[in-house]
């Protein structure tokens, strides 16, 4: 072998290991690029979660408990709340309607009610009551009624929310449910009186997306109490 061929087998040589670790560095260079890129994504999601607990107002694991939720609602919704002293209920109130939020399940469940008291059975007709509460459930599914010509009529939600943060974002939504359950409850049960007693629709200006069904109530009481002076 001569000196040259020598040379060049020892370059050649040499060249092969200088590709064969630019390669590795180039493999171990795309792969701390791309470590990088891994790191960087979960430091922006932890800056964006970070961000967003401070948002939150530092309630981001407050847990919801009776008084925690009562200090919210002074806090950010309404003064006008009260604990019950012998069961766990918050008692509320907004623009003059009352609510109440069960706390027996947290933080299971969190339980949101409005509920209208006994009427005259006389004054409403249950059975449609019933039957437009059904459709009404179908409708909107997050919401619960319970009918009773005992006890009257209320509306539910339950939830699995959990913190105050939670219940913060969630709040006006679920006072939203309650409140177009409300009005579709309204609509079903008119709908359904004009089928079937059609003689208690004859008011001309009956406006059934705006009256209250207690409202009802309370004129045919009215009347129905009229009519027995008459009598008497």
């Amino acid at each position: 072998m001569t000196a040259i061929t020598i040379i060049i087998s020892t370059l050649t040589a040499v060249a092969a290991i200088f590709a064969v670790l630019f390669f590795q560095d180039r493999k171990d260079a795309m792969k701390y690029e791309s470590k990088a890129e891994s790191l960087s994504k979960e430091l922006n999601d932890l800056r964006c979660d970070l961000a967003r607990r401070e948002n939150n107002g530092g309630d981001a694991m407050v847990p919801l408990t009776r008084e925690n939720i009562a200090e919210f609602l002074k806090r950010e919704k309404t003064g006008e709340v009260e604990i019950s002293e012998d069961s766990n209920v918050i008692l509320y109130v907004v623009n003059g309607e009352r609510y109440h939020i069960e706390c027996s399940r947290l933080p299971q469940q969190f339980i949101l009610r409005k509920g209208y008291g006994g009427m005259e059975r006389a004054a409403v007709h249950w059975d449609i009551l019933e039957q437009a509460a059904i459709q009404t459930m179908k409708d909107l599914v997050m919401v619960k009624l319970h009918v009773n010509p005992n006890d009257g009529y209320d509306f539910m939600i339950v939830s699995t929310t959990h913190t105050i943060a939670a219940l913060r974002e969630d709040y006006d939504f679920f006072m939203s449910l309650i409140f177009d359950a409300e009005r579709k409850l309204r609509e079903e049960y008119w709908k359904i009186m004009k089928v079937v007693h059609p003689e208690a629709c004859v008011d001309e200006q009956h406006d059934e997306h705006s009256v209250n069904i207690e409202d009802f109530a309370t004129k045919m009481a009215q009347m129905s109490a009229e009519q027995k002076k008459v009598q008497s």
